[in-house]
């Protein structure tokens, strides 16, 4: 079948067989870079009028493309959070951090894969996470992704996580013994799904040894669980009764843990890890005006400091501090002496992901704008 639609763009969309995949031309003539076969395309008739919509790789009837009142098309690349490869034999402290027990360790070989090992030791464990959260705004949904593979497909008295998790609240996926699945956590209470699947790859899955890509498309109205690219399962917001999880800006997290008496080396071996945001960082800003020395709580929770602007001096020992918390100490993340000269900018652009507050101490105050959302 070959059909035709005129697009309001002042291009035309030419619908062809598999042998022949739909092209999309402008009126030159000149071929564009999008693809599509006939079994990759959906055709609906609503009131006499054709709507064909390209399907969604994984499969996702229900994601789109969407225009604005223009008839402009709204796209966004994907932003990395926090994430990466694990480069040469020494596990980089300042992005990971890991907690051991027994024989468990994470180690690296040089092949940009990390290995977490239980070792022959009794009820060994071993977990590894970034040391910062993919911070989660609402509006957008973020993506999971990673490469992994065991050397085994699955054994008793053993569980085996990853995904984003920060020991509270968390989701992802799991080997529980023999049995390969998903997971989620909500302040503290886990719930394993490992029968019941609702994707395109059978009610039950089961593991191998063969390295597969996992990946999460999570937000608060919806969660979608991959692998290699095929819909295993997905939480609809529908069957929710209460949030999924408390939290969503959660760092990346992987776990393998031995019990029962178990003295057998299981390992999981990782070859990336990474979360996605899908859309990007760029929304108003909002902003505070401190005059005088005193503690400041400018956010709960997570956000990014834009910058700090200094409108008048303070005196010579006069100082800003700035944290990554709700309150004034813990995690520091700059001190500016205000005598700098006025109209002093100070740019940052990073996230914070307890809360934002600004202690002003010393001598006579400054006048400052602090600027972030």
């Amino acid at each position: 079948m070959t059909g035709r639609v005129n697009l309001v763009n002042s291009s035309e969309t030419e619908l062809g067989t598999d042998a022949n995949p739909l092209i999309i031309k402008n009126y030159s003539g000149a071929s564009l870079a999008t693809t599509a076969k006939q079994d990759e395309i959906i055709t609906n008739q609503s009131n006499g009028t054709q709507v064909t919509k390209l399907k969604d790789k994984r499969n996702l009837i229900g994601f789109g493309a969407s225009f604005s009142p223009l008839n402009e098309l709204l796209e966004h690349s994907p932003l990395r959070l926090v994430g990466q490869g694990f480069i040469g034999t020494t596990l980089d402290s300042v992005a990971w951090s890991t907690i051991a027990s027994g024989t468990g360790a994470v180690t690296l070989s040089g092949d940009s894969a990390a290995t977490l090992t239980t070792g022959a030791t009794a009820n060994s464990s071993i977990s590894l996470s970034s040391t910062r959260p993919a911070r989660y705004m609402f509006g957008y949904a973020n993506m999971f992704r990673s490469v992994v593979s065991t050397g085994d497909a699955g054994t008793a008295n053993n569980i085996r996580r990853i995904g984003v998790d920060n020991g509270t609240d968390g989701l992802g996926f799991t080997w529980d013994g023999t049995a390969f699945g998903i997971y989620y956590k909500n302040n503290s209470t886990v719930t394993n799904i490992t029968s019941g699947f609702n994707g395109d790859l059978g009610t039950t899955y089961t593991w191998s040894t063969t390295p597969r890509a996992l990946e999460i498309v999570y937000f608060t109205a919806g969660f979608w669980f991959f692998v290699d690219g095929a819909l295993l399962h997905t939480i609809a917001l529908s069957t929710l009764t209460a949030p999924l999880t408390q939290n969503l800006s959660l760092p990346l997290a992987a776990s393998n843990t031995n019990s029962g008496g178990s003295t057998t080396n299981l390992t999981l071996k990782i070859w990336n890890e990474t979360v996605f945001r899908l859309g990007n960082e760029h929304q108003r800003p909002k902003y505070a005006n401190i005059t005088t020395n005193t503690t400041t709580v400018l956010k709960l929770g997570a956000g990014t400091l834009r910058k700090v602007i200094i409108n008048s001096n303070g005196a010579a020992n006069n100082t800003a501090t700035i944290y990554d918390n709700t309150t004034g100490s813990g995690t520091r993340i700059g001190v500016i002496a205000t005598a700098t000269a006025v109209g002093g900018t100070f740019e940052y652009d990073l996230d914070f992901f307890t809360g934002l507050t600004i202690v002003t101490s010393s001598g006579s105050a400054a006048n400052l704008t602090i600027v972030y959302d």
